[in-house]
C-alpha cells in the first residue's frame, strides 16, 4: 500500500514535495499512515470514485502517466480486509494527501 501510494506521488509530482508520515489514529488501537504530496492535485469530482476500479482519473490530465486505474482499488482492498479505512484530501494544482488507519498488533 505504502509503495503504490508513494509511486502515485512521485509520478504525479514534477516538482516539490512528497512526505510520508505515520502517528496513533484517533480510533485506539490503529495507526494512521499519510502520504502527502505537492503534485498536480485531484479535481473534486473525481474524489468520490478515486478508489473505484477500472475508473482512471481525467484523462486529458492522467493520460501522460499511463495505468488503467488498478492500484488505489487495490490498495482499499488490502487496508479494508485488515480492519482499515483509506480516503483521499486533494486540491487541484496543489497536491493531495492519502491516508490509511491499520490496527495495531498487541502483543
Amino acid at each position: 500500500m505504502v509503495t503504490n501510494l508513494l509511486h502515485n506521488a512521485i509520478k504525479f509530482t514534477q516538482e516539490g514535495r512528497i512526505t510520508l508520515s505515520a502517528r496513533p489514529s484517533q480510533t485506539p488501537k490503529f495507526v494512521e499512515v499519510c502520504i502527502s504530496d505537492t503534485g498536480m492535485g485531484i479535481r473534486e469530482e473525481d474524489l468520490n470514485n478515486l478508489f473505484d476500479m477500472f475508473r482512471p482519473l481525467d484523462l486529458s490530465a492522467t493520460r501522460p502517466y499511463g495505468g488503467v486505474g488498478l492500484g488505489l482499488s487495490i490498495c482499499r482492498g488490502l487496508v479494508e480486509m485488515q480492519g482499515g479505512n483509506i480516503w483521499a484530501e486533494s486540491k487541484y494544482e496543489e497536491g493531495s494527501k492519502f491516508y490509511f488507519t491499520l490496527p495495531v498488533k498487541e502483543e
